[in-house]
């Protein structure tokens, strides 16, 4: 059956601890998987060494810290225009 074909209001409603707890699971997955690449790759590449473990999950996030892991802000490109210039007044529209 095609899930655009499928009833909406028949599936199962989801509460967010459940959603929670379904993302968790798939993120230990992701880590697993991640870890069995990370050690594929360090045996055929024994000259770069693997990146440090992340960290495991939690069952409370904290909110990240936005100033911590805010990247600096690139200076703003060199204009090839004067900073005076501006583009031409549009025409009206007319309907006829």
């Amino acid at each position: 059956m095609d899930s655009a074909d499928s009833n909406p209001t028949q599936q199962p409603v989801l509460t967010p601890e459940a959603i929670l707890e379904r993302h968790e699971h798939m993120l230990r997955h992701i880590n697993q998987q991640l870890a069995a690449l990370t050690q594929v790759l360090a045996q055929h590449l024994p000259s770069v060494s693997p990146p440090s473990p992340p960290p495991s999950v939690s069952p409370q996030l904290s909110a990240p810290n936005p100033s911590a892991a805010a990247p600096p802000v690139p200076p703003a490109p060199a204009s090839t225009e004067p900073p005076e210039r501006s583009l031409p007044a549009p025409e009206p529209f007319s309907a006829g």
